[in-house]
């Protein structure tokens, strides 16, 4: 299935690397004006290279989501948005056993930017909305019925994220918005591998180091189908269905890209 974006205005958080990077090059071959949000000065070089690529102008937007006062103002220079992708988070294991303080920050911080920091986003962009629009979020199959020892902060913040969404779904939907999430499996990006080869770590013993090769073939072994971890321009075009025409009557779901990995 082939999409259409021309003329349309998005908007991607987190974009300057990973899923982000891969959603906003999507749309961008769908013709659509992509702008890239992150709190790093990478976000200027992403859109430069974006730019690059599709031969057009890409914005950037260089903020933190955390920050109220700085998001507002930030978004408050595009005028208007048909889509909004929520995507910026990050994640870490948060053991119970661990340092105090340390943990602590960490679980605080996960929560602060996956969850908190996504509904400043969407307050930020509700003056930039309007009926048509779509708001898509990434959450996670570890915010659902996956939930591993230790990424006790990364699990709850993304399973507040989905039921946001489904809030959200409920109290946008009479003003015409959409609002829906995907909820990746296993994907290639540097933070989720990172993520893992620390969870592996943590359950091996501290400081055993961890065979990737080994550790994605453990994984696979959850999934229906065993491919190897989602390819982040595969997972793109999940973004582009529920932004289209395709899904127009589909809201406050969360569509699994994740092999078959948390099916009931």
């Amino acid at each position: 299935m082939s999409h259409d974006f021309k003329g349309k205005r998005v908007l991607v958080t987190g974009g300057s690397r990973g899923i982000g990077l891969s959603v906003a090059d999507a749309f961008l071959a769908a013709g659509a004006e992509v702008v890239v949000l992150a709190e790093s000065e990478e976000v200027h070089a992403s859109a430069r290279a974006l730019s690059d690529k599709h031969r057009r102008p890409v914005g950037a937007l260089l903020c933190d989501i955390t920050n109220r006062k700085r998001l507002r103002a930030a978004l408050s220079e595009l005028g208007s948005l048909d889509v909004l992708v929520a995507n910026a988070g990050t994640g870490d294991i948060t053991s119970l056993s661990g340092p105090e303080d340390e943990i602590d920050d960490l679980f605080e911080r996960i929560i602060r930017i996956n969850l908190i920091g996504a509904f400043n986003t969407v307050r930020a962009s509700l003056p930039l909305l309007r009926a048509g629009s779509r708001i898509i979020f990434t959450t996670s199959v570890h915010g659902q019925s996956i939930a591993p020892p230790n990424m006790s902060g990364y699990a709850a913040s993304k399973g507040g994220l989905e039921a946001m969404m489904r809030s959200f779904a409920r109290e946008l939907g009479p003003s015409g918005i959409n609002v829906n999430a995907v909820a990746p499996g296993m994907v290639t990006t540097e933070l989720t591998l990172g993520a893992i080869r620390k969870l592996f770590s943590a359950q091996i013993g501290s400081g055993a180091e961890v065979n990737e090769a080994d550790m994605i073939k453990q994984l696979n072994t959850s999934q229906a189908i065993h491919f190897t971890p989602i390819d982040p321009a595969r997972l793109a075009q999940a973004y582009l269905f529920l932004a289209s025409p395709a899904g127009a009557e589909i809201t406050g779901q969360s569509l699994n890209v994740d092999h078959g990995m948390a099916m009931k």
